[in-house]
């Protein structure tokens, strides 16, 4: 998969490796400058914490400020479904923030040798902009020192980072970067449009002929006369072949990300380590991508679809080999080369196609959307039914001739209903959320789609798993005896490759348990927290949290025993 660390570490512009987006710092009001103290914070934010007037967070600010050490600037997030020009800039740890461009005026400004006045007047000349040092003060304390982008008064630098829950956890490094980046050298120019045309050609070609021998049995014998379940029955028969099918799929796999290394070079950037880690219930390999951030979005796309590429390139390898040895473990590694590139694709998860979807829609965060547009959605469904139900009963009894005369007038009622559906969500404290406001109206509707789609999926598929967690577990327990038996019994008969096979075995099988244990734990804490910071807003809403928690802990604990 293509990762990047923005995504699942710390994302202030919405808090989602995986992992989702950039941290943002953005002032609520689109970049314009106010008066020190009335900057709202963007409601994304995972410290700063500002809002409307509220109080920025006691931080020291240096006299001359200073970047933080190792921050490396990106440039402009181009082909952004933000509205105004985003700016990205990497910490040292490889967090990318994005930023507003009076912010980053003040970034470029603040080198260590100029006052606050000197930064303020800088950024003035840059900008065009009546900035005040106060503003850039202001911007400093909220924005800036707590972000990790500038040191603070005592040279000591924060370093925000989000725990996403569905990102990649226990993450370790494979390959480090300098080979990494000796092989996307060595792979960029599989990349020019000629190879990219034959490779695509060939795989149509390798496909066609490939799946009509597979998938079409023509005798019963012959090794090239039998079908797919036959060659697959075939090679789970014999340990040695399924230890070569296990191989060539983890050499695909790290191909795959061979791939999302190149298409970064080849677009300009910079890729990072291949390693491995947990996503969901099952080990991962992923590719830190971060530096295509700066690209533009063909060559963000480019990365994102680099890895499936890849896969492609491996297929028509895989099937030339099997037009020439006919060996049954090389069918059943392009099958399920397949499979792996198919599931790539999906945009449910953070896999290739999640970053597929966020490039087209110009958002780097999608996951931390699903909230604000969900309540943004709902919010505007009651108001709907709030505005309207009302009224049937008169329209019935007025007839037509009573539309016709409201439909002339519709366009200024909107506006002065969207006018008091505003002021009323000021009134509740119901402000629209920035992480929605701040998107262009198609990313708006690319993502409020997605959401619809994907939060059911993903809420059903939560809901599956945490029901079916015991008996999952008891099951693969039994399995695991089974197997040792098993691992035992072919280490006294003296046969390693059975007991390797064996052994291997036991580990699919204790994965998904697993798995299991590591989300669920996992939910706990977030949904700890969760109820933590529900239950500091007042007595009502601690009474609310704490009902809310015994209501689904005695539902997990009814479907667990029954």
């Amino acid at each position: 998969m293509a990762f990047r660390p923005a995504d699942g570490g710390a994302t202030l512009f919405s808090r989602a490796p995986p992992t989702a987006g950039p941290m943002t710092a953005r002032p609520a009001t689109a970049d314009t400058p106010a008066v020190a103290g009335t900057l709202g914070g963007s409601a994304g934010m995972a410290v700063a914490g500002t809002s409307g007037g509220s109080a920025v967070p006691a931080v020291a600010v240096p006299r001359r400020p200073a970047a933080a050490g190792g921050l490396r600037m990106l440039g402009e997030f181009t082909g952004s479904g933000l509205r105004g020009q985003v700016f990205l800039v990497r910490r040292r740890d490889g967090q990318v923030i994005t930023l507003t461009g009076l912010l980053r005026h003040i970034v470029d400004a603040a080198d260590g040798s100029r006052d606050i006045p000197a930064i303020a007047q800088r950024v003035r000349t840059a900008s065009g902009r009546a900035v005040s040092a106060g503003d850039v003060e202001h911007l400093l304390a909220a924005k800036l020192i707590p972000l990790g982008v500038i040191a603070d008064g005592h040279g000591a630098t924060a370093a925000p980072r989000a725990t996403p829950l569905l990102g990649l956890a226990g993450r370790r490094t494979l390959v480090p970067e300098p080979a990494v980046g000796t092989l996307a050298r060595l792979l960029a120019p599989l990349f020019r449009p000629m190879v990219v045309t034959g490779v695509l050609t060939a795989l149509a070609i390798v496909d066609a002929w490939l799946f009509t021998s597979l998938l079409t049995p023509t005798g019963t014998d012959s090794a090239a006369g039998y079908g797919a379940g036959a060659r697959i029955h075939h090679v789970l028969a014999s340990p040695a072949l399924v230890l070569a099918v296990l191989g060539g799929t983890l050499t695909s796999m790290i191909f795959h990300e061979c791939g999302h290394a190149a298409a970064c070079h080849y677009g300009g950037g910079r890729p990072g380590v291949i390693g491995c880690g947990i996503y969901l219930l099952w080990p991962a390999f992923y590719t830190d991508v971060t530096d295509a951030y700066r690209l533009d979005r063909a060559g963000r796309l480019r990365t994102d679809l680099g890895g499936v590429y890849f896969n492609a390139i491996a297929i028509v390898g895989l099937g030339a080999a099997y037009a020439v040895s006919r060996a049954d473990a090389l069918a059943v590694v392009v099958l399920l080369v397949h499979l792996e590139a198919f599931r790539q694709l999906v945009p449910v998860v953070r896999l290739d196609g999640y970053y597929i979807l966020s490039d087209l829609a110009g958002v780097p965060d999608l996951f931390a959307r699903i909230g604000p547009v969900l309540s943004s959605r709902l919010y505007q469904t009651r108001e709907r039914c709030r505005r309207w139900a009302p009224s049937r009963g008169r329209h019935r009894r007025r007839g037509r001739h009573h539309d016709r005369i409201r439909a002339r007038g519709h366009a200024s009622e909107r506006a002065s209903d969207r006018a008091r559906v505003q002021g009323r969500q000021r009134g509740h404290g119901q402000a629209p959320d920035p992480r929605v406001t701040a998107l262009t109206r198609r990313a708006q509707r690319t993502i409020t789609v997605w959401v619809l789609v994907v939060a059911p999926l993903l809420a059903a598929n939560l809901v599956l798993i945490i029901m079916i967690a015991p008996s999952v577990v008891a099951r693969s327990v039994s399995a695991l005896r089974e197997r040792a038996g098993l691992v035992a019994h072919a280490a006294g008969a003296g046969e390693p490759t059975v007991m390797i096979v064996d052994a291997l075995g036991a580990v699919i099988l204790a994965l998904p348990a697993a798995g299991i244990a590591f989300l669920l734990l996992r939910l706990a804490g977030a949904g700890a927290r969760a109820a933590v910071a529900t239950g500091r807003g007042g007595p009502g809403r601690a009474l609310a949290t704490g009902l809310g928690t015994i209501i689904v802990l005695g539902a997990v604990l009814t479907s667990w025993l029954r």
